[in-house]
């Protein structure tokens, strides 16, 4: 199995569109924007419960790197959480590849996460970002 982001990000999607998830597309075409930007705040709203959920098995006195399986052999744990999270995200944002592949002509989403990083890594104001706080 690959390990390529972009690819990982495709599978999130088509495992998405299996089971009825992605429907900003369809939001776009038959509702109009306002309607598909809602079916994306509210998507992103799964994504903080994954957020939550990885919290939990903090709360709950499991290790950060401790996984482990469920009795029906689901993978638990903080960073399998953590990763829900991430396929969440690559499955929120290959949806709207999918729906405006003209105006993201060029762009795929490693080159989204590139460009971000190399922007994080020179910004002055990271020594002094809320994470510092904590």
């Amino acid at each position: 199995m690959t390990t390529d982001i972009n690819e990982l990000a495709k599978r999130a999607f088509e495992t998405n569109e299996a089971n009825g998830y992605n429907d900003y597309k369809r939001e776009l075409v038959e509702n109009g924007k306002k309607s598909a930007v809602k079916h994306l705040g509210n998507k992103g709203l799964i994504t903080v419960s994954e957020e939550t959920e990885a919290q939990d098995e903090l709360r709950a006195g499991h290790e950060p790197y401790e996984i482990y399986f469920s009795g029906d052999m689901k993978p638990e744990g903080y960073m399998v959480e953590k990763v829900d999270t991430i396929i969440r995200v690559l499955g929120d944002l290959s949806e709207i590849f999918d729906a405006h592949p003209d105006e993201l002509e060029g762009w795929d989403i490693g080159k989204l996460i590139k460009l971000k990083m190399d922007y994080n890594a020179r910004r002055k104001d990271t020594a002094t970002s809320g994470v510092k706080a904590f």
